[in-house]
């Protein structure tokens, strides 16, 4: 995959949707059942992300405006399809966006129409550097939207007073700048929803809105119009268990909670975090409760980062669960019981460009077998798109999302070095900042007897990097890199192969960004310092020998040691030379 920039892809169990592309929830598990439907998930994005609803899948862009005489999509053809005549609209739909107008405000829209906007709604907003929990109820015409797990939080609630028959599908979309979503899954429609907070505040705009703010879904009783409403006997429970949690009776309360799926989602999340951090005490206390886990709920366990124990204490526990039945060798079966827990937890497989599904069973426990086990300490440094703010000098050049961006090079918080001298035209700070080089480049030097090109970056003694993903940018030159090789080490003299090119013809524009992931086995190893080392003159270039870079970013885990990075000054990144 040289290039990531362009269509919908998935990295891991992250789908990345660029500008106006829409995705669609085509798989069962992800599909509305007669008309109603609860549709959870996490995003990352600057701004609008966007849940579309409608009858039918499959259209490529973002299709929702209306076809009048003139007007705009007047003549609009939805994949080939025919255009519907004036006047009427073109693919009936709902559209949710959440962050609209600069990341402000909820709103709700019909067939491209206006009908409600929420600027006083702090729970839609979203964050451009962590995923944050939403969920989307639709049920006959009510569309409500809350933050965090469904039921909880809500944002807002508003009712269309002609519904559209026969709503199936969820697509996921983007305005202006890519969206990541992860974690997707369909529940049924929520029963009993809480009242919506700051009611006076919300701003309504549109023909066709009519609101219903205090109200749950259809059929419900009315909340008290007076004073908070009393916490329902679920939420009084709940809080209980909360607080009585321990390792004695954790593996029995997620048992239960299983079996109340929806419902107990958010107790069930908290209690897989706390069996994950007190593992050793959980399979020593009850061994019994830990050996009767479903094999999704142990699968949680050891894939959440809360996990941190000894390699040898998560095998014996895996090897004791392993032991007491026949889970692991069964579960991929279509009978067997685990099948629906695996299915439910919001992994998904693109089909298409354009179709997502949830994986099966045998899918979940054939990827997670690989899945990399990561330290509560680290930090995600995700790949949306080619120059976004989410890579590692990004990171570092805001102190860790804590102060406006810098040049990290500038902040002494990292450092890059080249083969030859720094000077006009060989400027190590540029890579790691975001302007346009139009002239940026390693060249070469006498190393063994041959001539070696390389750039390094030296993220200092108190960070490492397990890096899965990495962009280029070329400078304003046609000396286009083909062969080279980005490597890792930890002591800045012994390398590791991490992605070798041979012959790559990815780049092929003065300025243009280039990305790639890394899946090498000593990719999941973390390192200090980062080499891009040319190991072939570039056959069409003026300076054969001459690496020329704008920008470099790399991507993936982060650790960060506090205690190495108040150690003594020498073992700070060292300076360009």
């Amino acid at each position: 995959m040289p290039q990531a920039s362009s269509g919908v892809w998935s990295s891991g169990n992250v789908l990345v949707v660029p500008p106006l592309e829409a995705v669609w929830l085509t798989g069962s598990e992800l599909q509305l059942q007669e008309g109603r439907g609860c549709l959870s998930f996490e995003v990352k994005a600057d701004n609008d992300a966007t849940v579309l609803l409608k009858q039918q899948s499959g259209s490529r862009r973002w299709q929702h405006l209306t076809a009048k005489g003139g007007g705009r999509g007047a003549a609009a053809a939805v994949d080939g399809q025919q255009a519907p005549a004036q006047g009427s609209p073109v693919e009936q739909n709902y559209t949710v966006i959440l962050g609209s107008h600069r990341n402000s405000c909820l709103k709700f829209e019909k067939d491209g129409e206006l009908c409600c906007m929420v600027p006083t709604s702090p729970e839609a907003r979203l964050s451009a550097t962590c995923f944050s929990k939403y969920w989307i109820n639709y049920n006959a015409g009510c569309i409500s939207v809350g933050a965090g797990e469904p039921g909880e939080g809500l944002c807002y609630s508003w009712t269309d007073p002609e519904p559209i028959p026969s709503i199936r599908f969820a697509g996921l979309s983007a305005w202006d700048k890519h969206v990541g979503y992860r974690n997707l899954r369909m529940h049924p429609a929520l029963a009993q929803l809480p009242p919506s907070p700051a009611l006076e505040q919300h701003h309504i705009e549109g023909p066709s809105a009519h609101q219903q703010p205090q109200q749950g879904l259809p059929g419900d009783a009315p909340p008290a119009q007076h004073g908070k409403a009393p916490p329902s006997l679920l939420e009084c429970c709940q809080a209980a268990l909360l607080r009585s949690f321990s390792p004695s009776g954790v593996c029995d309360l997620l048992q239960v909670a299983d079996c109340l799926s929806p419902v107990a989602d958010g107790l069930r999340s908290q209690a897989i975090e706390f069996a994950a951090a007190q593992l050793s005490a959980v399979v020593t206390e009850d061994l019994l409760g830990f050996c009767s886990l479903s094999t999704a709920t142990l699968e949680e366990i050891l894939c959440s980062q809360s996990l941190d124990c000894a390699e040898k204490c998560v095998f014996d526990a895996v090897m004791k669960w392993a032991g007491y039945g026949c889970e692991v060798a069964d579960a991929s079966s279509a009978g067997h019981p685990m099948q629906a827990q695996l299915a439910q937890r919001g992994a998904i497989s693109m089909q298409d460009k354009r179709h997502v599904r949830a994986l099966t069973a045998s899918e979940r426990l054939a990827s997670s077998r690989f899945q990399l086990r990561r330290a509560p300490g680290c930090t995600e440094l995700l790949y949306l798109y080619d120059g976004d703010r989410n890579g590692v000098c990004w990171h570092l050049g805001t102190a860790c999302g804590t102060q406006p961006w810098v040049n990290p090079v500038l902040a002494g918080r990292l450092a890059v070095r080249a083969s030859s001298p720094a000077c006009r035209s060989t400027d190590p700070k540029a890579l790691a900042g975001h302007g346009f080089a139009r002239c940026n480049f390693a060249g070469p030097r006498m190393e063994g007897g041959q001539l070696s090109s390389w750039w390094v970056l030296d993220l200092g003694a108190g960070h490492r990097l397990i890096c899965n993903h990495y962009t280029l940018r070329h400078d304003g030159s046609t000396d286009f890199l083909r062969s080279w090789v980005l490597q890792g080490s930890n002591d800045g003299s012994s390398w590791s192969d991490l992605r070798r090119h041979i012959s790559d013809r990815t780049i092929r524009m003065p300025g243009q960004y280039a990305s790639w992931p890394l899946s090498s086995h000593a990719a999941a190893v973390p390192y200090r310092f980062f080499r891009l080392l040319l190991v072939g003159p570039n056959p069409e270039a003026a300076n054969q020998h001459h690496v020329c870079l704008s920008f470099w970013e790399l991507y993936g885990f982060l650790y960060n040691s506090k205690q190495q990075q108040t150690a003594a000054t020498d073992d700070a990144p060292t300076s360009a030379a």
